[in-house]
């Protein structure tokens, strides 16, 4: 019995050995775990400040971003605005200056149109003189062929000496 009780006892000793062997093995697991857990916490905390500032600078830089285009976007419709002011004058100024071109041009074709009556009338008074001056030759020519009236042959003139066709050699 004191055999059985000795190796009972060994073996306790032994297992209590293992026990221990494996309790510092687990309590070395569990400090690595532990160690490896702050570590994981630490670097967790890290990444989240870093994304937490990243954040803010994001968030400043959209903020600055949207005040810039808000900027940009006023001065765009400003100019945007005056240039349809710009325009609505530029048309307005052009509609005036087609009812003056129109005005003008009516006054052009009518002072036209007058210019071209007077013509016409200068030329019809023209072939009238023309004409005139034709017929009235033309009776000439028959009263001096004939004599007649004051182109009669052998009548003295108002300075004493005859007409006729000796007179007329003379000269």
């Amino acid at each position: 019995m004191k055999m059985v009780q000795k190796h009972a006892d060994l073996q306790l000793q032994q297992t209590e050995k293992q026990n221990t062997g494996t309790e510092w093995r687990l309590k070395d697991q569990i400090q690595q775990v532990q160690e490896k857990l702050q570590l994981e916490v630490r670097v967790h905390e890290e990444s989240k400040n870093w994304l937490h500032h990243q954040h803010k600078e994001l968030q400043q830089q959209f903020e600055w971003w949207q005040l810039h285009f808000d900027q940009i976007s006023q001065e765009k419709q400003q100019q945007v605005d005056e240039r349809q002011r710009e325009l609505t004058q530029n048309s307005d100024r052009l509609t005036q200056l087609k009812r003056k071109f129109r005005d003008m041009e009516q006054v052009v074709l009518k002072s036209r149109q007058q210019k071209e009556m007077l013509r016409r009338q200068l030329e019809r008074q023209q072939e009238e003189i023309t004409a005139v001056t034709m017929i009235q030759a033309w009776w000439r020519g028959c009263m001096v062929r004939r004599g007649l009236g004051p182109f009669k042959k052998g009548t003295k003139s108002k300075d004493g000496k005859k007409k006729g066709k000796k007179a007329k050699g003379k000269k």
